[in-house]
């Protein structure tokens, strides 16, 4: 399987050496990346944007920045929970997936569990209740 390159520079980048290929997983699917890669830089060149979803809600995340400090990159490694894809360099048989879904990564149940959920526990916590005095100014307390 030839390494994805549309989504690649021309030429350039320090670190990646594009005369060897590696090998990796992500959520069970196998990729290929250059040495010196990053987990988020392959799979943003073999098209694989979403990376991740939020903690709370479960919205999608993917790499923005790319400068190692982004928290949209959090992936979950074997032996390692909460690595930075966009610091962490692929290496062959590196097993990577996803963190913060039920189900897939690309239709997660919990996202609209989570967002059902919200919307009902705004419901309920913004009605004043008859044993608490009504909401003063700007609804609050």
């Amino acid at each position: 399987m030839p390494v994805y390159n549309d989504n690649r520079l021309a030429n350039g980048g320090l670190l990646v050496d594009r005369s060897k290929t590696v090998s990796f997983s992500f959520d069970g699917r196998e990729f290929k990346g250059f040495a010196g890669d990053t987990i988020a830089s392959a799979l943003a060149a073999n098209g694989q944007w979403l990376i991740s979803r939020s903690f709370k809600y479960h919205r999608p995340r993917g790499a923005l920045t790319m400068a190692g400090q982004d928290a949209n990159t959090l992936v979950q490694l074997p032996s390692d929970p909460n690595v930075l894809a966009d610091r962490e360099t692929i290496r062959d048989g590196l097993n990577v997936s996803g963190q913060n879904f039920t189900g897939s990564l690309e239709k997660t149940a919990a996202a609209i569990w989570a967002c059902s959920a919200s919307s009902c526990r705004w419901v309920f916590t913004t009605r004043p209740s008859t044993s608490q005095p009504a909401p003063g100014k700007n609804g609050h307390r």
